[in-house]
């Protein structure tokens, strides 16, 4: 008796514009899913050897960096004075003001010895001309230079007027009047530590999204190529896969940059001069810190957006390009008008437009006394826009993540199909 053959028929690979139905899953387990794609993506990337290994080398750049620019210690520049100079001991160490010392020497033998052996860097003697030669073993600075030169000047026009009758009241009064009192007009005046503490969270922002962004675009590639996606929407949505992988790439990016502006601040404590956080304004802290959390999400969602649409990891460079785009125009025209034109109505009107103000706002707060409704109204959308943002990269991914052999168009990427 012949039987049938029960068994399913072998798999047949649905055509690219088909989709697998997904199980869906309730409502009160809908983020429970979001945390346990959150731990899977943090527990893959955050203790791997290439997260640790990064962060090791940044940490250690920025640690050892203010080490680095002050290499070489003090720069003043020692000139030796033999006795037939030592009338200018005095004078030059009045009017040195951090630019030289002064070392006295027995003779002018002893001076070109030290020179010659670098123990100082020139030596000052009387020529026969009645004037003055620096004697170095190679080109001094031309600051120095002319320094020197203002100074011995203005001791030879004061000697000679001296020496025709003017008086030390008359030569002070005469100083005096010649006195150039700087005068600045009525302006905001930007503090250079603040501004760069402003320009640090764009590029905290770009950092993240380079770095870590361009990370899990290549991520998105590899599952979509290894069908790794496929068994992964089968029990849960691909919003909840998409915000998972946001939300831990936000993390992560945050984590390393804390350690490396830790290091930064050892650094400079330890090889600098320190910095100070005084003058910064709790206000722009604030600002700064919600620009870093809306802004990584936002430009993120789109990297995985766009590299879901492709189907070779060659092709995620080309795929990302516009949020590239997205990320540093805005921010390079941020950089230029926070030096050139800090108080300029096109930094405040970027400070409100979408993507830009998330860059804009900090350096704008920096610029004058910005109202409380000014900051809600950029806050307002920045969140509006976060959400849109959000929305049409979900659509993006979901519609083009589990479709294979082909780079999906935009128009079937937003298709409701």
């Amino acid at each position: 008796m012949t039987t049938l053959d029960e068994s399913p028929p072998p798999h047949i690979s649905d055509p690219p514009s088909q989709r697998p139905q997904l199980a869906r899953t309730a409502g009160t387990n809908r983020w429970s899913v979001v945390f346990a794609v959150l731990f899977r993506e943090l527990k893959a990337k955050l203790l791997t050897p290439g997260y640790l290994w990064s962060t090791i080398a940044f940490t250690a750049v920025a640690f050892f960096t203010p080490a680095l620019l002050n290499r070489g210690g003090d720069n003043t520049s020692v000139i030796a004075i033999p006795p037939e100079s030592g009338g200018l001991t005095g004078l030059l160490e009045s009017g040195a003001q951090g630019a030289w010392s002064i070392r006295e020497v027995a003779d002018k033998h002893e001076a070109e010895a030290l020179v010659t052996n670098g123990d100082v860097d020139a030596y000052l003697t009387p020529a026969a001309d009645g004037s003055w030669s620096l004697v170095s073993s190679e080109a001094v600075s031309p600051q120095l230079l002319e320094s020197l030169q203002t100074l011995l000047s203005t001791q030879s026009l004061t000697s000679t007027a001296v020496e025709a009758g003017a008086t030390p009241e008359q030569l002070t009064e005469a100083v005096s009047d010649a006195t150039v009192t700087p005068i600045i007009l009525e302006q905001a005046v930007v503090d250079m530590p603040t501004l760069l503490f402003a320009l640090g969270t764009g590029l905290t922002i770009v950092f993240i999204v380079l770095l870590w962004g361009a990370t899990m675009a290549n991520d998105v590639v590899q599952e979509k190529t290894t069908r790794v996606v496929e068994i992964l929407l089968a029990t849960l949505r691909p919003w909840q896969l998409l915000a998972g992988k946001i939300i831990a790439i936000t993390i992560i990016g945050i984590l390393q940059v804390a350690a490396v502006l830790a290091a930064t601040w050892a650094g400079l404590e330890l090889f600098g001069d320190g910095i100070s956080f005084e003058g910064i304004p709790v206000k722009l802290v604030v600002v700064g810190v919600i620009s870093v959390l809306i802004g990584v999400p936002l430009l993120a969602s789109f990297m995985a957006a766009m590299a879901a649409r492709v189907d070779h990891p060659d092709d995620v460079s080309t795929a990302t390009q516009p949020v590239y785009l997205l990320l540093m125009v805005p921010f390079a025209a941020v950089v230029f008008l926070a030096f050139e034109k800090p108080n300029g109505a096109a930094l405040e009107i970027l400070s409100y437009a979408p993507v830009t103000n998330i860059f804009a706002m900090p350096v704008f707060v920096t610029a004058g006394d910005v109202a409380p409704w000014q900051l809600l109204v950029s806050l307002a959308i920045a969140l509006l826009t976060l959400a849109a943002a959000i929305a049409l990269a979900g659509r993006i991914y979901s519609n083009s993540v589990l479709r294979s052999g082909t780079t999906v168009s935009f128009r079937e990427a937003l298709s409701s199909t």
